[in-house]
């Protein structure tokens, strides 16, 4: 957040464990940045506040990958925090992806391509992207071929870090 002050941009949590131990150990600058969603208040709500303010806010949230547009200048940087696995804990899941291990990698691979593009809406946008988890590695070697051409080559060229 500190490399990207003065522009907008969001960080991908999986969980609010996980987006309240980020929030605890931020500095108290970047602390101010953020726009947190909260299961109590309108996710749409937290999303305008983020669009209108003036500011270089960030946002913070579970799972935002579908319907969200931060085209431009509304993110210009992106954390995307775990590879968006789906809920194992989930029982329906859990039972489709023992049947179907590939089912679950397409499920990941797609939420991951979908957490991607919140920020780049067009050819001609552009945002920085970084992935935190260290099994983002194995996970596209063992899974390219899920992954759109142009994903693979926005990783290739460092657009994702």
């Amino acid at each position: 957040m500190t490399k990207h002050f003065g522009r907008k941009g969001i960080i991908h949590t999986t969980s609010y464990y996980q987006l309240n131990f980020i929030r605890t150990q931020l500095s108290a600058e970047n602390r101010r940045r953020l726009i947190v969603t909260d299961p109590e208040v309108s996710r749409d709500d937290v999303i305008r506040e983020h669009i209108e303010s003036s500011e270089d806010t960030v946002l913070i949230s579970p799972p935002l990958h579908l319907g969200l547009d931060l085209k431009d200048d509304l993110s210009r940087f992106q954390v995307i925090v775990k590879v968006p696995y789906p809920d194992g804990s989930d029982r329906w899941i859990e039972a489709k992806s023992e049947r179907d291990q590939e089912w679950y990698n397409w499920q990941t691979a797609l939420n991951l391509v979908q957490s991607y593009g919140r920020s780049i809406r067009s050819k001609d946008d552009w945002a920085i992207t970084y992935i935190l988890d260290s099994t983002i590695s194995s996970f596209l070697s063992r899974n390219k071929a899920m992954l759109p051409n142009w994903f693979r080559e926005a990783i290739q060229s460092g657009r994702v870090r």
